[in-house]
């Protein structure tokens, strides 16, 4: 899944940054990233878990897909997932944009992989920062926290301190500890949750792809956590590009006003379409829409 199939303009002058001071304009990014992938349906699978790993909405992969209501799939079904996102620049290490619920990983400067994620919910939310991998375990105990033996009680279930590995150990077969103590980046025994907003502030990859995550990073890791659910590209050869997601944690109120600064920073007032670029902003679909004037296709 995590394989790059095409890329554009594989160079940036900005890095993916945390939210910016009020009347600071957007960053803007050189590279885009698209990707066609043909998937098998099998037996379990749904929408949700499909979408999530392959880093778009369930409702954009039905539409891909010509899937109506009630939207159910059969094993051995093929679909093809379409995804186009402005990446970030070359960096060292892991890069996860929280309201992407995306993770990519760069090898020696180059970007080697690129996840779908599960992310804290906003009453839980994964923090941002600048951490590295502390250390890494295969099969692992989960000590359940304090925070969470609590909701457990409220909640009425049983209240565990200590899940050992197994098929009910939420943390799946694969966890790797980040410096900031309590939170992680595991495998989960709830694969559809990749690509929502679920979890208590950890990060969750799709047990298939953490496998190969957990082989590929070694303790000492860095790993990037930020916030950032606008961005803005300009490729080599002048296209114009902006990507939308949801301010899941209400942090970040962008606006055409804050579109229209960042434009006017970058000089790109005359270039762009903003009739769509209000579209995209208001749709918020998590894709990378062409906004330049007069663009033949997007």
């Amino acid at each position: 899944m995590g394989e790059i199939v095409h890329a554009v303009a594989l160079l940036s002058i900005y890095l993916l940054a945390a939210p910016l001071p009020e009347g600071t304009p957007l960053p803007l990014y050189r590279a885009i990233e698209e990707r066609a992938v043909t998937y098998t349906v099998r037996s379990g699978d749904n929408l949700h878990l499909i979408a999530g790993r392959h880093g778009i909405g369930w409702s954009l992969a039905a539409r891909q897909n010509g899937i109506q209501p009630p939207y159910r799939l059969r094993a051995g079904q093929t679909l093809t997932i379409r995804s186009r996102w402005i990446v970030p620049p070359p960096s060292e290490g892991i890069l996860i944009n929280i309201p992407e619920a995306r993770l990519y990983l760069f090898l020696e400067g180059t970007l080697h992989r690129i996840y779908g994620l599960g992310m804290g919910m906003p009453t839980w939310k994964t923090p941002e920062g600048d951490f590295i991998i502390r250390s890494k375990a295969y099969k692992p105990t989960w000590h359940v926290p304090p925070s969470i033996q609590k909701e457990m009680a409220d909640q009425g279930k049983e209240v565990k301190t200590i899940v050992p590995p197994g098929p009910d150990n939420p943390l799946g077969e694969h966890w790797l500890q980040l410096s900031q103590p309590g939170y992680g980046i595991h495998g989960t025994i709830a694969p559809a949750s990749i690509g929502q907003f679920r979890s208590h502030g950890c990060i969750r990859v799709h047990p298939d792809d953490m496998a190969e995550l957990y082989d590929l990073v070694e303790k000492g890791t860095p790993v990037a956590i930020r916030y950032a659910p606008i961005k803005l590209a300009r490729t080599e050869d002048g296209r114009i590009f902006l990507e939308a997601h949801r301010d899941i944690y209400k942090q970040v109120p962008w606006s055409m006003e804050t579109l229209r600064r960042a434009a006017a920073a970058h000089r790109l007032m005359e270039r762009i379409d903003w009739t769509r670029a209000e579209t995209v902003l208001n749709e918020k679909t998590g894709q990378a829409e062409e906004i330049t004037l007069n663009a033949k296709g997007g």
